[in-house]
């Protein structure tokens, strides 16, 4: 498929179509009867087999079509930022934290000062984005 000889417009065009039909092809793939029965399988075979591994006490079970076994996952959502904050100062418990450097602080920190944050390599990344136009404003007549 060549579409370089399409102009600006048109390549505008067309991606906005090509996003709307993968929408909707989306949308219509999770609503077909297949998808919903595929994932109504999928969520009695987790129920089963997680109650077969409770049950008998075991942490996996080896078959001939692969190992069923369930898998951890442990978050730390903070609900109090104060509280939080003021603990890992207050006791240096710097491991408690994952280290992020904030993009908007760094970037600021950067036009202010000339110089970048040090040990940060503050990066742009560029991606394709193609805006919807906006709706023709509509004109107020001397009547309205």
């Amino acid at each position: 498929m060549d579409l370089s000889n399409l102009n600006d417009d048109q390549i505008a065009e067309l991606w906005h179509v090509a996003h709307a039909n993968i929408d909707t092809m989306e949308k219509q793939l999770k609503e077909s009867a297949p998808y919903a029965t595929a994932k109504a399988i999928i969520d009695e075979i987790s129920k089963i087999a997680t109650k077969r591994l409770e049950d008998s006490g075991a942490s996996s079970i080896n078959t001939p079509h692969g190992t069923i076994h369930t898998v951890g996952k442990t978050t730390a959502r903070i609900m109090d930022p104060e509280e939080f904050r003021g603990f890992v100062i207050e006791t240096r418990a710097w491991d408690m934290l994952d280290w992020k450097a904030n993009m908007t602080a760094c970037r600021t920190f950067l036009e202010d000062n000339k110089t970048p944050v040090p040990g940060v390599e503050l990066t742009t990344y560029r991606r394709l984005s193609i805006t919807a136009p906006k709706a023709p404003m509509k004109r107020l007549t001397d009547d309205e």
